[in-house]
């Protein structure tokens, strides 16, 4: 997950992402992102909307998930919501409107033409 980030930051410099969760992977992505300044691991919260609400993607790098619920609530939120093609929540992703990716190289296409056509928007319309 941190490659795709760091390639889609080497695209769109001025991206902030955050990480949200926590688990046995924290520590080596912690690691991993720690001399990335766009990158912030923010760990486990109780109240992910905080973060989901200001969020213009909601990425899942799920292995599998049965429904994807936090698919439903990223749209919900007005974010684009992202997930892995398997199971319920590839389903569960494009019936409302997401994306789903089915490579680490497409994931990354993807998301720099979605902040592409952001940055793009942000410079000409706001």
């Amino acid at each position: 997950m941190c490659e795709n980030c760091e390639a889609v930051i080497e695209k769109i410099p001025e991206l902030k992402v955050g990480i949200i969760g926590d688990g046995t992977l924290k520590e080596r992505i912690s690691e991993q992102i720690e001399n990335i300044a766009q990158i912030e691991l923010l760990g486990f919260s109780s109240n992910p909307y905080k973060y989901m609400v200001n969020a213009k993607v909601v990425l899942s790098t799920s292995k599998s998930d049965a429904f994807g619920l936090t698919m439903v609530e990223a749209a919900l939120l007005g974010a684009i919501p992202f997930a892995p093609s398997i199971g319920g929540i590839a389903q569960t992703t494009s019936k409302v409107n997401g994306i789903v990716y089915s490579s680490d190289d497409e994931l990354v296409e993807l998301l720099s033409r979605v902040f592409f056509r952001c940055s793009i928007l942000q410079k000409n319309y706001i």
